[in-house]
């Protein structure tokens, strides 16, 4: 798929999702975008709690009624392509965030890792990571403040339509939790831009909202102001 392919696919997706007029806003956004664009993001953390995960993991999964689930874990391109070896393919799979193609096999390029959920050997669901300030550099990723020492950065969360509303999204984030707790990751950080639908599956997740953040791009100036809600997150695991 081209890029103008996956344009013209992303315009008909928000024509038939949100309307004419959206689509329309979409359009004037593309336009100014390379000379300023201004967003309200949405912040989230999750402690992590070994203990805590292993029961919720146990408790949840006599609830998930989909035989034959199999989380795996994909820290490089290397490990993807063994994993097609094997019938499990999630690359070229056309997600909200993958429509060209090519996509994911970036992510694992940059550093990100990702956390994927099979049926069987049907690609359902995927969660994918920060792990370090360089890769979030690589990414341009919002400049979210993580103290990657003991914190990883949260994005990229997605599930099978025709598996959506039967425990896959917590499936998968139970699953990702538990290898990053073991890991020592202490606590998981998320910036969203806002969206109702987004708020609901994040918190859905366990995860709470401590803040937001405006980030403005005028040229080649960036500009992200943080605003948390209650205390500094930062300052309590440095």
């Amino acid at each position: 798929m081209n890029l103008l392919t996956e344009k013209l696919t992303i315009a008909e997706k928000i024509r038939l999702n949100n309307g004419l007029s959206a689509l329309v806003l979409a359009g004037l956004r593309f336009l100014v975008k390379p000379f300023y664009a201004r967003d309200l993001y949405y912040l989230y953390e999750k402690p992590l709690d070994l203990s805590a995960i292993e029961a919720k993991i146990a408790k949840n999964q006599s609830g998930i009624n989909i035989p034959d689930l199999n989380f795996k874990v994909v820290t490089s391109n290397q490990e993807a392509e063994q994993l097609e070896k094997e019938g499990f393919v999630f690359r070229s799979y056309p997600t909200d965030f993958n429509l060209n193609h090519t996509r994911y096999t970036l992510l694992l390029d940059y550093g990100m890792i990702a956390f994927c959920t099979f049926v069987g050997k049907e690609f359902a669901a995927i969660s994918w990571i920060i792990p370090s300030k360089k890769t979030q550099g690589k990414m341009k990723a919002p400049p979210l403040k993580v103290n990657y020492n003991s914190e990883v950065f949260v994005m990229g969360i997605w599930c099978h339509p025709k598996y959506r509303g039967m425990g896959l999204h917590s499936y998968t984030s139970n699953h990702r939790d538990l290898y990053l707790a073991r890991l020592g990751t202490r606590r998981l950080r998320g910036a969203t831009v806002y969206k109702k639908t987004i708020q609901a599956m994040v918190e859905s997740m366990g995860s709470r909202k401590c803040g937001q953040a405006n980030y403005t791009k005028i040229l080649f100036w960036r500009i992200w102001k943080e605003t948390l809600s209650d205390r500094n997150l930062d300052s309590q695991l440095a």
